[in-house]
């Protein structure tokens, strides 16, 4: 493992080296993550995208290039074209911005690659599909759920438990309600900040003060404001349906 932070040109030829090695029959590839955005860490690794010309399925491989880590997505361009419309269709859209703002590595097919770049800004640029009624119906009454668990006296570890629930589950509803690109994890304050820099510190800090703190009187505020356009907090009269083929028949015991 390096003991600094690579350089992006570090980054780049290793991510060439393992295209070539790993992946020979590859037409080309990406090359994406923090380190190639020129903001990674020490820990960071290289996302790779490898599109090779068929294969018999998709596939995820992990493995250490060169003493870094590297995550490897490998596709051929039906497996991609599909994986892309997953991407969007999600509303979090990793993969779309591997390929918008990753660097072409590898031999061939150029033109490809940047088809596929092009196609990731064009779904990028029209936004992810609207919430329907019925998934703002849904989110409001899991957030309403989480948000009267934190009311009560509750140990430390029932409190971490619950707000790091609601953490994801309040951003995604925030960004998604608002028709933004949604995310997880280490994504989510940049994309509040992005969206809305004021909400964005205010988020941080409400859910810092209740995981430092064990007060949530912050994260309850927060919550109750992003829900009030939507509906507020809901629980009474909320029904969900389930299919009327989710069932098993078993015959019944003879006598």
């Amino acid at each position: 493992m390096y003991s600094q932070i690579i350089t992006r040109d570090q980054a780049l030829q290793i991510a060439k080296h393992a295209l070539a090695t790993r992946f020979p029959g590859a037409d080309f590839g990406f090359a994406a993550g923090s380190i190639i955005r020129g903001n990674g860490t020490v820990m960071s690794d290289i996302d790779m995208i490898v599109v090779c010309k068929s294969l018999p399925n998709a596939y995820r491989e992990s493995f250490t290039e060169q003493d870094v880590p590297v995550e490897a997505f490998v596709h051929d361009p039906e497996t991609l074209r599909w994986f892309m419309r997953e991407d969007a269709d999600s509303g979090r859209p990793p993969l779309l911005n591997m390929l918008a703002e990753g660097v072409v590595i590898g031999p061939a097919q150029r033109e490809s690659a940047e088809q596929f770049r092009q196609k990731a800004h064009g779904l990028l640029s029209k936004g992810p599909p609207s919430l329907t009624p019925e998934d703002i119906s849904k989110r409001r009454y899991e957030i309403t759920d989480m948000l009267d668990d934190l009311r009560g006296i509750r140990p430390e570890a029932d409190i971490v438990a619950i707000g790091a629930a609601l953490y994801g589950s309040l951003a995604d509803f925030i960004l998604r309600a608002s028709g933004k690109w949604s995310g997880t994890g280490k994504k989510i304050p940049g994309l509040l900040y992005a969206y809305d820099e004021a909400l964005g510190i205010a988020f941080v800090s409400a859910f810092d003060r209740l995981f430092k703190y064990e007060d949530p009187s912050d994260v309850i505020e927060l919550t109750e404001d992003a829900l009030a356009p939507y509906g507020g907090r809901h629980f009474n009269g909320y029904r969900r349906e389930a299919p009327a083929a989710w069932r098993i028949h078993e015959p019944e015991p003879g006598p």
